[in-house]
Order: structure tokens, then sequence, then C-alpha cells
């Protein structure tokens, strides 16, 4: 058992060791040799934990949803038993760049490309929408419950937040002006809470 535990840790530190040389030099270019060398160890001590660089990739995929999807849990046990404040506090993560605390646009897109090439990559990131979705209509469904939003479709309402947010979260990385990048989150925000006919509310709060 504590052996198992000695894996377990020494797989995470070569998994962010890797992660955090690969927002450097880019997926492609970091090997296990500069893994090694961070670490202070010998490559074929990281075959030892990952037997390929397919292994190690997917693992680091893996690593990369995981973080994505924090930003559904972060702050929510404060905010519990009030739908509309959790989902406010979801939209105002999501329309943000608060996402870079979590994870590097960076990797995150080189993983993505993989997609391109290989089903299970592929799979990985179509299981991540779909989950992206499904808590975003739980949310938009308590909150209907609640009789907190009048809407008709909340597999619609969740698809459309869905896209909007994939789209302003892929173009606000080609803007190199912080502050442009911070009123075009804030615009894309303002577009999502259209949807929810909360718009007014919100400002005036």
């Amino acid at each position: 058992m504590a052996r198992q535990s000695i894996a377990e840790i020494r797989r995470r530190e070569i998994l962010t060791t890797y992660y955090e040389i690969a927002k450097k030099e880019g997926l492609e270019r970091t090997s296990f040799a500069m893994i090694a060398a961070k670490l202070e160890m010998r490559p074929s001590l990281i075959v030892h934990y990952f037997k390929n660089r397919d292994e190690l990739i997917s693992s680091l995929i893996q690593f990369n949803l995981d973080q994505y999807e924090q930003i559904f849990n972060q702050e929510m046990d404060d905010l519990e038993g009030n739908s509309r404040k959790q989902l406010l506090s979801v939209i105002d993560r999501v329309f943000s760049k608060k996402w870079n605390d979590l994870f590097d646009d960076g990797v995150f897109y080189n993983c993505y490309s993989l997609s391109y090439r290989d089903s299970l990559v592929r799979a990985k990131f179509r299981e991540l929408h779909q989950n992206i979705r499904s808590r975003l209509e739980a949310l938009i469904k308590d909150c209907m419950n609640a009789g907190m939003l009048a809407i008709s479709d909340e597999k619609l309402l969740a698809q459309h937040v869905s896209n909007l947010m994939d789209g302003a979260y892929y173009f606000a990385g080609m803007i190199d002006n912080k502050e442009e990048q911070e009123q075009f989150m804030q615009t894309s925000k303002e577009g999502a809470l259209q949807l929810f006919h909360w718009l007014d509310e919100v400002l005036a709060n």
C-alpha cells in the first residue's frame, strides 16, 4: 500500500513538471530528458511510471480536463441552497480569464489539437463538453424549479451558453491587450446574461 502511495506521488510530480515545461516549450517539444533534468532523475525512471510518451500525454490531457471542470466547483459550497447565485457565480467565472488560474491556454489547446488525429483524445474532449453542458443544464433546471427563471428548454439554453463560452474563450486568447481582453469577456458575459433575461437586473446591482 505504501509503495502505491509513493508511486502516485511520483507520477503526480512527473505530470505537473511535464505541464510546467510544456507551458514554456510547447507539448511537442517537451521530452522525457527535459522532465528528468528538471526533477534531477534519470529518464529511465520516468519510463518506470509512464510506459511511453503517449501514456504521459494521455495523463496530461486528463489533468487538463480535470482542471477545466474545476470552474464549476470553486465557491459552490458557500452558495449551496441558492441556485441563482450558483449559476451567476459560474457565469462570472467562465466569462473571465480566471480559468488561467486553473490551466494554461497553450497546453490546453495543444492537447485539444491532438483530437483531430486521435479518436481517444477526441472522446475525452467530447465527454468534457458534454459534462459542462450537463452541469449548466442542472443549474438552470434548479433555477427553473425555484421559480427564478422562466424558460421552456434548459437543454437548449445550456447549449447556447456553452457555445458562447467556448467561442469567447478561444477568441480572447488572441487578444494581446489585457484591457481589451477583459472588455471582450465582459461583453460576452453580458451576452450570456441576456439569454437568461438577467442582464438588466445584474447590471443594476
